[in-house]
């Protein structure tokens, strides 16, 4: 087994993004102040992602959504399609969802990711965050 250093990139009131250069690994972890977070806030959070993701030249991405509470409306479901899961698709990342256990945000997390469902992504999701790693053939 190696050791692997995960360092903090993005660290503010509705995300914490962590970055593994070794393993070209990003990791996006929601926090529950995304309750009242904003549709341009929301926006803003997806911009700094997706500039670690060009930045870093990420291959794979976990996305941690325990604690994300943010309704994605129509809307905002789009210019995620044509921005966040564009660049993914096109760049071949490898994603792993851990999804949150709030029927509402299931909800609109899963017509966004319906989305996706018609682009060649590797992706799945997962309630457990081990279940995620594993996935992703990540350590950390």
């Amino acid at each position: 087994m190696y050791f692997c250093i995960v360092k903090t990139v993005i660290k503010n009131k509705y995300q914490e993004i962590f970055y593994s250069g070794f393993q070209k690994f990003l990791m996006q972890v929601w926090l529950k102040r995304t309750v009242v977070m904003s549709d341009k806030e929301f926006q803003k959070e997806m911009l700094l992602l997706l500039r670690h993701l060009k930045k870093n030249k990420v291959e794979k991405l976990l996305v941690d959504m325990r604690c994300f509470f943010y309704i994605v409306i129509p809307e905002m479901q789009v210019w995620i399609d044509r921005n966040v899961n564009a660049y993914l698709q096109n760049n071949e990342v490898k994603v792993a969802y851990v999804m949150s256990p709030d029927d509402f945000t299931k909800i609109s997390v899963n017509q966004t990711l319906e989305e996706v469902a018609g682009l060649e992504m590797d992706k799945d999701f997962f309630e457990k965050l081990e279940d995620a790693k594993r996935f992703l053939d990540v350590d950390f």
